[in-house]
């Protein structure tokens, strides 16, 4: 009998521990003051492409809004050093993957000018962009855009970031409720 309830006690540690990276805990909202990244942004904007490139835009903000203007203003307002664009995707990645999709798009063809060969950074920027989307239409979106646009040489980091992503989704939706219920009646969580 001591035994039984040892090994169910494992084999809910082991379910959690299998299913726990796929619930995602929304991060407490950040936003910086308007004025500042205004001032921030326009600093940008006034250097140089020598100087941009010492310039760190990467600003610790959760806001879709901020992060499309960062991301649009890195994206408009080149540096001499194109990992910025790369950087950008890391960073954001999975605090905005909407807003992140929303900049891409306007500015795939700098993306893909840019990276469209460089098969290892491309690939990893592209599943970056699009393993954390949780919402269908965005990701129907993507799927329509590459439809009919190349990820080039990340084509296939951006086929397994959807992968993630879609299955993010139907676990969501057939899983989760089915776990959360489990959990909660043996009261591993609220």
């Amino acid at each position: 009998k001591q035994w039984y309830q040892r090994r169910v006690g494992e084999i809910k540690y082991e379910t959690f521990y299998v299913y726990n990276r796929h619930f995602k805990k929304e991060p407490a909202p950040v936003k910086i003051d308007d004025k500042k990244l205004a001032s921030l942004l326009a600093h940008y904007k006034s250097a140089s492409k020598v100087d941009r490139s010492d310039i760190d835009l990467l600003l610790d903000t959760s806001d879709e809004n901020q992060i499309e203007m960062i991301g649009n203003t890195i994206l408009s307002s080149p540096s001499t050093n194109p990992e910025l664009m790369l950087n950008f995707i890391h960073y954001y990645n999975d605090v905005a993957p909407r807003a992140l999709w929303r900049v891409y798009k306007n500015h795939y063809k700098e993306y893909n000018e840019a990276f469209g060969l460089t098969q290892f950074s491309y690939a990893g920027a592209l599943k970056a962009l699009t393993e954390n989307q949780s919402d269908e239409n965005t990701i129907a979106d993507i799927q329509k855009f590459f439809a009919d646009h190349s990820a080039g040489s990340g084509e296939l980091g951006l086929r397994n970031g959807l992968e993630e992503a879609l299955f993010r989704v139907q676990f969501k939706k057939h899983s989760e409720p089915a776990i959360s219920a489990y959990l909660r009646e043996r009261n591993h969580c609220n």
